[in-house]
């Protein structure tokens, strides 16, 4: 399934229906695949990008593979496959860690940064 080209009412419908989300890109993009995964609590298996290792911890909300390894984004879904509370785990993680990344949290954190800014004087 490739979502990159859906509409927005797409992917939800999508999302909805993974199991697991993989994103396989090499690209350096700024990640929003995998932040609509994560927001909708599932386990993803991501490529070994800068970004996807700023906004995926590896082990806790999903797995960070090296894109060019076949054998181990296969070994990971069929692990995943095999072990639904891994897969559970990994949503359930990802969609807290997603909370950091909604436009009020970023917001709180560039208030304080200004609060910080201004209180130097």
């Amino acid at each position: 399934v490739v979502l990159a080209r859906s509409d927005e009412a797409s992917r939800a419908d999508w999302l909805a229906t993974a199991d697991v989300v993989c994103s396989m890109t090499r690209a350096h993009t700024e990640g929003l695949p995998v932040l609509e995964a994560m927001a909708a609590g599932k386990p993803i298996l991501a490529s070994l990008t800068d970004r996807h290792r700023e906004i995926l911890q590896h082990g806790t909300e999903g797995e960070l593979l090296l894109a060019d390894d076949p054998e181990s984004w296969a070994h990971s879904l069929v692990r995943l496959s095999r072990q639904p509370g891994r897969a559970q785990a990994y949503g359930a993680a990802a969609r807290l860690a997603s909370a950091r990344y909604a436009s009020s949290a970023m917001a709180a954190e560039l208030m304080g940064v200004y609060r910080t800014i201004a209180s130097r004087g």
